[in-house]
């Protein structure tokens, strides 16, 4: 059993019972983690109160071979994200970012650009009016990040460079 302690955004979470909850993180230097917290609603838990999407933190887990789900032993709360809850405008902007890094990344393939980025567009969505802005270059970032950067300045039919000058059609 590998015991693992990283920085994580905590992207989904789910009740697993009264007192546990299943999350979706993603983590620095270990990607995508799928895991339970047991006992982390608990008023006196090592989970800071529990999980909530769009909070930052630090985790420590114990990675099972064989095992889906890791099992999560303390969690410490580090960014809230406030305005992310006051904003709907930044709510919906992060949880659309939230959702293309669920969709984007596989579990346990590190990629800490995109973890930074997706930081850095929480951070930025917190201020007012940065939603549209820091949505447009996290999906930039993400795109580049994880090979699917596209390409601007060629024809695809005839692979000829583009004229800039021109409209487009």
């Amino acid at each position: 059993m590998a015991s693992l302690t990283d920085s994580a955004v905590c992207l989904r979470c789910w009740d697993f019972s009264e007192t546990s909850q299943t999350v979706s993180l993603l983590t620095r230097e270990h990607g995508l983690l799928r895991g339970l917290a047991k006992g982390a609603k608990r008023a006196h838990s090592s989970f800071s109160g529990g999980f909530d999407p769009l909070t930052s933190g630090q985790i420590v887990a114990i990675l099972k071979p064989g095992r889906d789900l890791a099992l999560l032993t303390a969690w410490h709360l580090e960014q809230v994200h406030r305005a992310l809850r006051h904003d709907l405008a930044a709510n919906r902007a992060s949880l659309f970012m939230v959702d293309l890094v669920n969709r984007m990344l596989t579990a346990y393939d590190p990629h800490p650009d995109v973890f930074d980025s997706l930081e850095a567009a929480l951070a930025r969505c917190s201020l007012e009016g940065e939603a549209a802005r820091s949505t447009l270059v996290f999906q930039w970032q993400l795109l580049c990040t994880c090979g699917y950067r596209p390409v601007l300045d060629h024809d695809v039919e005839t692979g000829g460079l583009l004229d800039e000058t021109s409209d487009a059609v």
